[in-house]
């Protein structure tokens, strides 16, 4: 599964309204991240800025901690970066690839749910 959040220039818009947007789809991509990462997915992340002051990609893979991940650290910095960008004011996307991994196969959405 592939979601793709595009967090958008406020200039020239309505700017609370705008702002509002941006906070809310970037809340959904980290509960995204952080569900999936819970549940035992491989996730590719992409983050891809379109600042006219600075054009910024950032691309990592999250691996899920039974196959050796980077745990909560790796998690956090990703939000961290999402915060940060959003703070800024910037205009990026998101890029969240959920992939299926043996773990997250072998749990029931029960099971899966459940943790």
């Amino acid at each position: 599964m592939k979601k793709i959040y595009f967090i958008k220039d406020v200039a020239g818009k309505d700017p609370w309204f705008e702002t509002l947007k941006n906070n809310y789809k970037s809340l959904d991509a980290i509960r995204d991240l952080l569900d999936w990462h819970r549940e035992g997915f491989t996730i590719d992340i992409e983050l891809n800025c379109h600042s006219e002051q600075d054009e910024e990609h950032y691309e990592t893979t999250l691996l899920p901690p039974s196959v050796g991940g980077q745990g909560a650290a790796h998690v956090i910095s990703v939000i961290n970066m999402v915060v940060e960008w959003l703070h800024a004011e910037r205009h990026f996307d998101i890029v969240l690839v959920k992939r299926q991994t043996k773990e997250s196969e072998e749990l029931s959405p029960l099971q899966s749910s459940l943790n």
